[in-house]
Parts: structure tokens; C-alpha cells; sequence
């Protein structure tokens, strides 16, 4: 945090940055003069910067932005400010994936094991009924249903399980 504000003061003029620290990592800020082209590019496709722009080479590894499915991205690559190159180095392009939100498979696994009793307690439904509801093999349902639930104890308990405390 202290890096981007640091570049921040460097490169915006004080009477245009104003500054509010709201608690550790958090600050609200107003840059009131017009934003430099590669912000002004981001923004215009709906596309978030995971790490900023504005910071010098030394300063960070990458610019990463996540942008919105479809043809953004062609938008978003023809926006940018041309400097020395016109193509830009892109290095990986993926697609985003939070840590703790479920994929449309693992959603229909857990649903279907839940449907089936698969998580009762006495268990009414064994992993083979899941796998063939699914239409998939033993051990790529029982992957699919630990990856989904380590998911939501993620969401659950989040940070608190940094240290694994032997038995």
C-alpha cells in the first residue's frame, strides 16, 4: 500500500490527490486530474487492476487486470497507450477464477451428493451413486467434491487456518 501511494504522490499533483487512510491496507482516495490513458483503457472495458499501472518496473513484477469474458479483451489491447511497441508482452491470459468461488461442476456435485444423502449422517447415498449420477469415475467425483468443500471451508473460515496444528 505504501508503494502505490508513494508513486501516486510522485506522479499526481498534491492539489489533485486527496487521501483518506479508512485502516490497515485500506485508503479512499480522489484524483481529481484526468487519468492516464492506461487507467482510462481499463475502465472503459469494465476491466479491474489487480496490481497497478502507475508503478514504475523496479517497483513491481507485472500489471495484471482482470477483464470481463467475451471480446474485451481485443478492446482492452487496442486502448492501450502505443509507446515504443505496439504489441503488448502478454505473458499468460487466463481466465479469472476466485479461490473461493465454486465452478458450475463443483456446484452441480455438491448438489447432487447433498440430493442424494451422500453428506447424512447415517450416509443414505455412497460415492459410486454420486459418480454415476454425475456420469463420472470415483475418483474424479471424490476430487470434485474435496476441491468444492476445501472451497467453502475457505470461504468459511478464510485466513483463520494458517497453521496446521498436529493432532
Amino acid at each position: 500500500m505504501e508503494t502505490l501511494l508513494h508513486a501516486l504522490r510522485r506522479r499526481v499533483n498534491s492539489r489533485h490527490l486527496a487521501l483518506a487512510r479508512l485502516g490497515p491496507g485500506r485508503v479512499l482516495m480522489r484524483v481529481s486530474e484526468p487519468a492516464p490513458s492506461i487507467c482510462v483503457t481499463t475502465h472503459g472495458v469494465g476491466g479491474i487492476c489487480v496490481s497497478c499501472p502507475l508503478l514504475t518496473h523496479n517497483e513491481r513484477d507485472s500489471w495484471r487486470v482482470i477483464l470481463p469474458q467475451g471480446t474485451w479483451t481485443r478492446a482492452f489491447l487496442r486502448g492501450l497507450p502505443g509507446g515504443k511497441s505496439k504489441h503488448p508482452a502478454i505473458a499468460r491470459l487466463e481466465s479469472y477464477r476466485s479461490k473461493t468461488s465454486l465452478t458450475r461442476r463443483q456446484d452441480r456435485a455438491l448438489r447432487v451428493a447433498y440430493d442424494l444423502g451422500y453428506f447424512a449422517y447415517p450416509r443414505r447415498g455412497s460415492l459410486g451413486d454420486v459418480a454415476r449420477a454425475l456420469g463420472a469415475g470415483r475418483s474424479a467425483t471424490l476430487e470434485i467434491l474435496r476441491r468444492a468443500t476445501a472451497k467453502l471451508a475457505g470461504r468459511r473460515y478464510g485466513n483463520e487456518l494458517k497453521v496446521r496444528i498436529a493432532p
